[in-house]
């Protein structure tokens, strides 16, 4: 009686196991918004992109950050050219806007504020401390933050980066690479942040003629920052995103058995 019981509550948690998870495919024209119709056809559900282009899938899912979502995709190139491959998500905050890297992805205690107003079209700023600014092309700053981070995802950010962190007595002047595109009041808080790519929990790399799995998970919701492993603060929707022959539009590259499991 006791092995009956058993064998029928571990078939009862394999079945709410078995439930749980959902497996969604997307290996039709429909299933993805192309922006350039004529460079994908479908063909015995290989997809075959002659160009580059980006990807996004037509369906959004929820996240929650308790779920784990897999990604995984084959794909190769038919050509002798560079052929790219980038396999993701593109992210969503509860009104349906996108998160971008910019927006979240801080750059470690360079939290400061305003010491003195800045004018539209300035090239200077004064703030409390620039001691850990750096001087990147990829990164900008965002203003109206907050120290908790409870500002993200911020939408204030100006690119352009900065040519100079300068102490000047009990403060410090930041030459910006770009002019102002907003008045700035003294006190209003300050922060670097850093540009980049979607997040690629899919991954990425050079394709060959032979297929090659693209697969990654994502669970969880992190504080602050962006990377392929947890979603970005405010996410409340994700799409799924290729990139095909990124960066080279003589590229040709197969793409098959593109899906998203969440369980």
């Amino acid at each position: 009686m006791k092995a009956g019981k058993t064998i029928l509550g571990a078939l009862a948690l394999f079945t709410a196991g078995t439930l749980a998870a959902q497996t969604v495919t997307f290996n039709e024209l429909a299933d993805w918004k192309i922006p350039k119709k004529n460079a994908v056809t479908l063909s015995d559900g290989v997809f075959k992109v002659t160009s580059n282009i980006s990807m996004i899938s037509t369906k959004r899912f929820d996240v929650d950050p308790a779920k784990t979502y897999t990604l995984k995709a084959l794909a190769k190139t038919t050509g002798t050219e560079k052929s790219m491959f980038y396999f993701g998500f593109y992210l969503y905050d509860a009104n349906g806007k996108q998160i971008a890297t910019k927006m979240t992805n801080i750059v470690p205690q360079t939290d400061t504020e305003l010491t003195a107003p800045a004018k539209k079209g300035d090239t200077v700023m004064k703030v409390k401390d620039a001691s850990k600014w750096k001087k990147r092309n990829w990164f900008g700053f965002v203003y109206n933050s907050d120290p908790s981070f409870s500002d993200l995802p911020n939408r204030n950010y100006v690119p352009g980066g900065i040519k100079e962190a300068k102490q000047e007595g009990g403060a410090w002047t930041l030459t910006l690479a770009k002019p102002l595109p907003v008045d700035l009041a003294a006190g209003t808080k300050v922060r670097q942040h850093s540009d980049g790519g979607y997040m690629y929990t899919g991954r990425f790399g050079q394709l060959t003629g032979d297929w090659k799995t693209f697969t990654g998970s994502a669970k969880g919701m992190l504080k602050s920052g962006f990377n392929s492993v947890k979603f970005a603060p405010g996410t409340a929707k994700v799409s799924l995103i290729m990139l095909v022959n990124w960066g080279n539009p003589k590229a040709t590259a197969e793409i098959k058995d593109i899906s998203l499991e969440i369980k």
